[in-house]
């Protein structure tokens, strides 16, 4: 909602809006009182429903463009999600916050170069933080999901659920 309130002319809807508004009121008080609540009954309800009709086609004109125009980007080499590698590893630490370096290798039957040059590259997006430890059984990787990484991710999947359910008319 904020980027369609943010478009420039509602700025102008706003002041024909006010100026309505303006201009209605010394209407009111010309007008016996038995008509005078009903001019305002009705600048209000036709303001209201004026102004409604314009948000709700605003809102599927920017669904509708950010759908065609924004599922490319969405599934292209752009988004950090978009590689099933990088998505399956974030699913994996949304389920279990924390994982073994080896524990993910072996879930996902990755190389460990390969799964090391995934979750680098999603640690400089700030999705992973990855820390190197000790344990009794030998040095350790861990990786642990970000709140930053769990908020792409959920964002990245609502909208391949939006793009899914999306249908012309």
């Amino acid at each position: 909602m904020k980027k369609i309130y943010g478009e420039k002319h509602y700025h102008k809807e706003n002041l024909w809006i006010g100026l309505s508004l303006l201009f209605s009121i010394p209407i009111v008080f010309l007008l016996p009182s038995r008509y005078s609540i009903f001019f305002t009954a009705f600048v209000f309800l036709g303001l209201h429903f004026t102004v409604s009709f314009y948000i709700y086609s605003d809102a599927e004109r920017i669904l509708r463009e950010s759908l065609t125009g924004g599922l490319g980007k969405l599934l292209s080499s752009e988004s950090k999600l978009s590689s099933p590698v990088r998505l399956g590893i974030m699913i994996l630490l949304r389920t279990k916050s924390k994982m073994v370096f080896s524990e993910i290798q072996k879930t996902l039957r990755l190389t460990p170069g390969n799964l090391d040059s995934h979750l680098r590259h999603l640690e400089k997006s700030g999705y992973v933080h990855i820390k190197k430890g000790l344990s009794l059984k030998g040095p350790r990787t861990i990786v642990e999901i970000t709140p930053e990484g769990e908020e792409n991710l959920k964002r990245y999947v609502s909208k391949l659920k939006l793009a899914l359910s999306y249908k012309e008319k």
